[in-house]
């Protein structure tokens, strides 16, 4: 995107997004012209917000923003999209229908050189009380800073929290908000940035991440891929468009506790991952209108499609394929989802897979990794003839056991670890018995 302005520190300190949101058109400013802000209430301003994703998914990212509607889409960043909507009500919808976010946030107020007086800032940035956290609300405060700033971390946090507590202690009959049982369920998750002396004030449309779908209620599996990710790693190989052959089949030989195929499946039948959710943040927000939830419900359960390809499963690890039956059967796919248990060199398919997923160990997670890329390959060059595999892995080392090379790769952070998903076009080596379309 040649019109794409963002300053790489506050792409880092976001954790996601990389956008200058100080140069942006927020509303009003202060007396002093260091501080801009935006009303909650009024409803003549178009709503700014940043949508945060795994580095490298932020086109995928976009286009899922575009798909929903009602967005328009101001900046892309590896790890995030900056978009507007005419009403908080859009973003909400966004919100939940995004598959490959982890957050959605609106802008609330910037301040600029505001760090040496943050708690005077975030006091007068908003009418606290009138807008955003009204009394008998709960509120949380995270902070996200660049790591030249990383030290502030803590004191901001606290400055927050006092300007907003003494600013609703203050007003004529007020009193201080009673804290939440947990961030995780704060009526109004606030999410600060600091960046070069800019102090920024948003409010979280979620609450917890938004890769925690819902459908996983017990244990997780620790070498379960992210949800969103997932999503974003299948959006990659286009599976949207692949999944409209209901009569084809995908394959995950080595699937884990299942979050591949869980995401694939909802994908394929059109059901938004907030089905799944008991809560987000907007529910208590006086300015989402009353309903909102139950007509995004409404309208996510009409939408959803009633056929979609064959989706198969397979892994040897009997506790992972545990956690993968809950998990299937928590998201209603139970008739949906095929799981088997064979080695992977063993495994045989009835018709040539549209596309074969997997998050085979690698490294850092399994100690038998070596062994299952060979035998993956073998599965791939046997029965996937002429299809495509998408690979997830974060060693670029434990891949050359697949004696195969990917055609494609796409880089994307977790954490602090570089990943990959690989590409590949699968092609039979000499000597390879290619499955049998007769089994």
């Amino acid at each position: 995107m040649g019109s794409m302005r963002y300053h790489e520190p506050y792409h880092r300190i976001f954790g996601f997004v990389g956008v200058n949101i100080v140069e942006s058109t927020l509303g009003r400013r202060g007396r002093d012209g260091g501080v801009c802000r935006r009303s909650a209430y009024e409803s003549n301003l178009s709503r700014v917000f940043f949508a945060t994703c795994a580095r490298g998914l932020g086109e995928v990212l976009a286009d899922e923003l575009r798909e929903i509607g009602g967005t328009r889409i101001v900046d892309v960043v590896p790890s995030g999209v900056r978009f507007e909507t005419d009403t908080l009500g859009d973003g909400c919808r966004a919100a939940f229908w995004v598959r490959t976010a982890m957050r959605i946030v609106e802008e609330v107020a910037a301040g600029q050189n505001a760090v040496d007086d943050v708690y005077g800032f975030a006091r007068e940035a908003v009418r606290w009380g009138e807008e955003v956290v009204l009394p008998g609300q709960t509120f949380s405060v995270d902070v996200r800073a660049s790591p030249r700033e990383s030290s502030v971390v803590n004191g901001i946090r606290m400055r927050v929290k006092d300007a907003v507590c003494d600013a609703m202690r203050d007003r004529p009959g007020g009193r201080k908000p009673i804290p939440p049982d947990s961030p995780a369920l704060a009526d109004v998750p606030l999410f600060i940035t600091v960046n070069n002396g800019t102090v920024s004030i948003h409010r979280d449309l979620a609450g917890p991440s938004l890769h925690k779908r819902g459908y996983r209620r017990n244990v997780i599996h620790k070498s379960a891929l992210n949800e969103s990710v997932a999503a974003g790693m299948l959006l990659l190989g286009g599976w949207k468009t692949l999944a409209c052959e209901t009569e084809g089949l995908l394959v995950d030989p080595v699937c884990g506790s299942g979050t591949l195929l869980i995401e694939a499946t909802l994908i394929a039948l059109n059901i938004a991952p907030g089905l799944f959710r008991d809560r987000f943040a907007f529910q208590s927000w006086s300015d989402v209108r009353a309903g909102l939830i139950e007509e995004l419900r409404e309208e996510a359960l009409a939408m959803r499609l009633e056929h979609c390809p064959r989706i198969l499963g397979n892994d040897t690890h009997a506790g992972a394929l545990s956690i993968a039956l809950q998990d299937i059967a928590s998201a209603g796919l139970e008739t949906r989802i095929e799981l088997d248990s064979v080695d992977v060199e063993h495994l045989h398919v009835s018709q040539t897979p549209m596309l074969v997923v997997g998050n085979p160990p690698w490294g850092r997670r399994l100690d038998d990794a070596q062994e299952c890329w060979s035998k993956l390959g073998i599965f791939l060059k046997r029965e996937a003839s002429g299809s495509r595999a998408l690979l997830f892995s974060g060693s670029s080392d434990i891949t050359q056991y697949l004696k195969m090379k990917a055609s494609s790769r796409y880089p994307i952070r977790i954490g602090n670890v570089d990943c990959r998903v690989l590409d590949y076009q699968i092609f039979p080596s000499k000597g390879t018995l290619v499955r049998s379309e007769a089994l």
